[in-house]
């Protein structure tokens, strides 16, 4: 973790601005992980109602809806992934 921000500096010398901006990014975290997971939803919404709903009942609409049931699981996993990532590397400056 040498390339971190913060990393020339002890804990003790970091000032209430420093702190702040630590505080500022971890609430951007959040929010960030709250973004990933209604992407996710919207995606398996989408997938159900195209496999389900008889007005899309073309190949092109299941097929499309079967893809974004999955890719609904990898996206939620990916905003969990960063989010774990980036609260572990911020847990350092606290």
């Amino acid at each position: 973790m040498k390339d971190e921000p913060y990393s020339a500096f002890s804990r003790k010398e970091l000032i209430l601005r420093d702190h702040l901006a630590v505080q500022r990014t971890v609430l951007a975290n959040e929010r960030t992980l709250l973004a990933y997971i209604r992407t996710a939803l919207t995606l398996f919404g989408f997938g159900i109602a195209f496999t389900q709903v008889p007005l899309f009942d073309t190949l092109l609409f299941i097929a499309t809806g079967w893809v974004f049931i999955p890719l609904s699981g990898a996206v939620f996993l990916l905003g969990l992934w960063k989010y774990r990532d980036c609260r572990k590397r911020l847990a350092s400056l606290r």
